[in-house]
Formats: C-alpha cells, structure tokens, sequence
C-alpha cells in the first residue's frame, strides 16, 4: 500500500487550496489512499492522523510514504525518528520536494536531521513573532484577533459597543 500524508497548520478555510492541492498531488504520485491532517505539527499534541500514519507504518501493510515535504509530517523532529521507523521496517519514504529521505544514508541523514532542525526552529520563531505582533497591537490600543465587527470597539482590555457606531450597527441588525 502507498500511503500519502498530507497536512496544513489550521482548520481555517483558507488553508482549503493548500490541502486540496497537497492531496491532488499526492494522488497523481500513485497513493492509493491520502491522510489529511488539518492541525499544527509544532502546537497541537494531538495529531490523529499522524498517529493513523505511524500505526499503519507499525503494521507492515504500507510499503511507501508519500508527502509533499519534510515540513508537512513534523516540525518537533518527530520526523527524523519516523524515518528512521521507516527504514527498519523496509518502507520506502518520498518527498516531492526532492528531499533526501533515505536515514541510513550519511548525506540523507544529515539532510533530513538539518531540515527537521530547521523547521522547528521557523515554528518557534513564528509563534513568537505572532506573540509579539499580538502584545505590540494590545498595547497600541488595538483588538489584537482580527477586526471588530461594524458597531464595536475595543477600550484597551475589553470590546465594547462603540459609543457612535452602535446605534447605527442595531438598526441595521434589527
């Protein structure tokens, strides 16, 4: 069986494009089933369908793993040991990317090691980014998730009715 693992960071809908591309490609790469996963690889400790992967992996029944790149399984070096597993039980692991993927090789162990490295890092480096953007906005004044719907405002801690819009945004709604 050739199993493909397709994954974006969140459940939101813009991520739609991404995933269908992911599984498209996938498919066209001669999966006969694909593993969609809608959950970060860095934030979320529960991860069903990455668990699915490792357990069919586990089985035996799989003899290729197919993903678009290293980034889309793991960005907490979950990765390198699954390839690792991957290489014990005699399963073939490809990236579209081009990727080395093969751990038993010293360059392809080194690469893999490297990226896997790499992407953890980009992660931590992003959420602390997002943590700090989120801070400098509150503490500018601003709502800090996204924009306050026509007829609120935020006061520093707290959203409330805006003091002129309000009125305007109830009768609208009524």
């Amino acid at each position: 069986m050739i199993i493909g693992y397709a994954r974006v960071s969140t459940g939101k809908a813009e991520q739609d494009i991404s995933i269908e591309d992911q599984v498209q490609q996938l498919q066209e790469a001669g999966c006969n089933r694909v593993i969609m996963e809608r959950r970060s690889a860095f934030k979320d400790l529960a991860r069903p369908g990455w668990d699915e992967l490792l357990a069919l992996v586990a089985s035996g029944k799989v003899r290729k793993v197919i993903t678009r790149s290293l980034s889309r399984m793991s960005r907490k070096g979950e990765d390198v040991t699954f390839l690792r597993m991957c290489t014990r039980k005699g399963v073939e692991v490809q990236f579209l990317d081009n990727t080395p993927s093969n751990v038993s090789d010293p360059s392809g162990k080194l690469m893999t090691s490297v990226l896997s490295a790499v992407n953890e890092v980009d992660s931590m480096i992003k959420s602390i980014n997002i943590r700090n953007g989120l801070s400098r906005r509150k503490a500018a004044g601003h709502y800090a998730c996204g924009r306050l719907p026509f007829g609120y405002a935020y006061d520093g801690s707290q959203v409330i009715a805006h003091p002129v819009d309000f009125a305007a945004a109830r009768l609208l709604w009524d």
